[in-house]
């Protein structure tokens, strides 16, 4: 069943009429898992309650801030949520530290190469245009796509700029 209900009726903490109520746990999943419940008891219907949204969402924010109660955040972190939630940028020695260094796949050798041809070969399989470029892209450690545009890109200079792509 959804998070959301298509039944209408009154919710069960305000009382008010509405047409769309949200399900919500009563005892909140993650301290029913620390609880040691079972999924059968924690979706039980004993433990869903009919809300409104904005009961729902009020009921969501205490206990969100309850499980974060006493957790220990440091400065560093604490502005930077701040600036995240104004909308602000991160500064550039951040953002140089948040970026992942590209790593590229070790070139093949000649070897390793005439050791894979040798092993399609033995099990039937031919090199089609495709499995090739996308061999070749691999060795040169680029995207398949970017390796078929330079292709292209190849071809039509070959062919004196004729629109011409090969599948």
């Amino acid at each position: 069943m959804s998070r959301r209900s298509s039944r209408a009726g009154f919710c069960v903490k305000c009382g008010t009429w509405r047409d769309q109520l949200q399900r919500d746990h009563i005892v909140p999943k993650h301290i029913a898992r620390r609880l040691g419940w079972l999924k059968e008891q924690t979706d039980a219907p004993g433990n869903i309650q009919l809300l409104c949204a904005n009961c729902h969402e009020d009921k969501t924010r205490v206990e969100v801030a309850a499980a974060n109660a006493g957790r220990v955040v440091s400065a560093e972190t604490r502005t930077k949520l701040s600036a995240v939630q104004l909308g602000l940028k991160h500064s550039e020695a951040t953002r140089a530290k948040m970026r992942r260094p590209h790593r590229s796949p070790p070139p093949r050798t000649a070897e390793h190469r005439a050791n894979i041809a040798a092993s399609r070969r033995a099990n039937g399989k031919t090199w089609t245009v495709a499995s090739r470029e996308k061999a070749r892209a691999s060795h040169l450690g680029v995207p398949y796509s970017f390796a078929r545009r330079v292709r292209a890109f190849i071809k039509r200079q070959e062919q004196g700029d004729k629109l011409w792509l090969e599948m």
